[in-house]
């Protein structure tokens, strides 16, 4: 439990490493390789037993690196990446249903994305901004979390917490930095404090 200027929080995370928005198609990185997703990620009910055990008052929808460095290949084979239509109209559709589904009766939460700290290309430089353009157009409130790591897409001051281009690094230091941070600012952005 955390005190976050006089609110009391205690949070429960049920993230799964690669679960994306977009669960239908596989993952299709530029190099050629097709990854399937987890399978907790595995049709559009996930999370739903995470949720109905938990029972938050608020759900924080919050993505690593999904979509910033792979884009997903479709059933007919078409593989559509972040910053085109294909993508942004799909992972748009797909997180208003999750945030929709997840966050029935409750506050939600989505956090914009930051970018990673290097790109190995280049070309996936303005994703993270596509994808927060995506974000920003939906009907819930917005953490901007992207903002707050890196300021401007500069990610420097960050690199300290991370312990490579897109996780935290889980030491007890950095958790005490990052955690009362968020939590702020999401709690802003869910009309907690006014």
């Amino acid at each position: 439990v955390l005190d976050v200027d006089g609110i009391e929080v205690q949070t429960t995370n049920r993230s799964v490493i690669a679960c994306p928005v977009t669960w239908r198609g596989k993952w299709a990185f530029d190099d050629g390789r097709l990854i399937d997703d987890p399978p907790a990620c595995d049709g559009p009910d996930r999370f739903a037993s995470d949720v109905s055990e938990v029972d938050p008052d608020l759900v924080l929808f919050m993505f690593g690196w999904s979509g910033t460095i792979a884009g997903r290949e479709l059933a007919d084979g078409t593989i559509v990446n972040p910053c085109e239509a294909g993508f942004d109209d799909r992972f748009g559709e797909d997180l208003t249903e999750l945030v929709d589904r997840l966050g029935a009766g409750r506050s939600s939460v989505v956090a914009t994305v930051a970018p990673p700290t290097e790109y190995r290309n280049l070309e996936q430089s303005d994703r993270p901004e596509c994808m927060n353009r995506v974000i920003r157009a939906g009907d819930y409130p917005v953490y901007e979390f992207g903002e707050w790591l890196c300021p401007d897409a500069d990610c420097a001051a960050a690199e300290p917490l991370r312990r490579d281009s897109v996780h935290f690094a889980g030491t007890s230091e950095v958790q005490s930095v990052i955690w009362p941070a968020i939590l702020s600012g999401v709690l802003d952005a869910a009309g907690y404090r006014q």
